[in-house]
C-alpha cells in the first residue's frame, strides 16, 4: 500500500506544531550561520523569538531572529521553508511600519542560504 505524507492526505493534525521558544531544524541551521557571523564580529547579539511587534490592535508578528550588528543597529531575520499568505502580509507590514529596522527573509536553496531584504 502506498504511503502518503500528511500534507498529501490533508491530515494536518499529525504534523508537528511549532513550539514557542524552540527552534525547528531550519531555524537551528540559520542560527548556526548567524552565530558564525557573530563570532567573526559582524554581529554582537542574536536572539531567537525574543521580540514581538504589534502591527495592529489584534495583529502581532514575532520574527525568528532579532540581530544587533556591530554598529548597534537592530535587524530582524525570518526563516521559512514555504510561505503562507498571512506570513507574507505580516513581514511586509512589519517592514513598512518599522522602517528604522531592516527585515530579511532567509531561505535555503540547494544547501545555501538565500537572504533577501524585505
Amino acid at each position: 500500500m502506498a504511503r502518503f505524507s500528511p500534507h498529501a492526505r490533508g491530515d494536518l493534525s499529525r504534523l508537528k506544531r511549532h513550539k514557542t521558544g524552540e527552534m525547528n531544524g531550519l531555524e537551528l541551521d540559520y542560527y548556526n550561520a548567524l552565530e558564525l557571523r557573530r563570532l567573526a564580529g559582524e554581529f554582537t547579539h542574536v536572539f531567537f523569538e525574543q521580540i514581538t511587534l504589534k502591527l495592529a490592535p489584534d495583529l502581532r508578528y514575532t520574527p525568528d531572529f532579532a540581530v544587533y550588528d556591530a554598529a548597534g543597529l537592530l535587524s530582524f531575520h525570518e526563516t521559512k521553508g514555504f510561505f503562507t499568505d498571512d506570513a507574507k502580509v505580516k513581514i511586509k507590514m512589519a517592514a513598512q511600519i518599522f522602517q528604522m529596522h531592516t527585515f530579511y527573509l532567509a531561505r535555503k536553496v540547494r544547501g545555501a542560504w538565500d537572504v533577501e531584504e524585505v
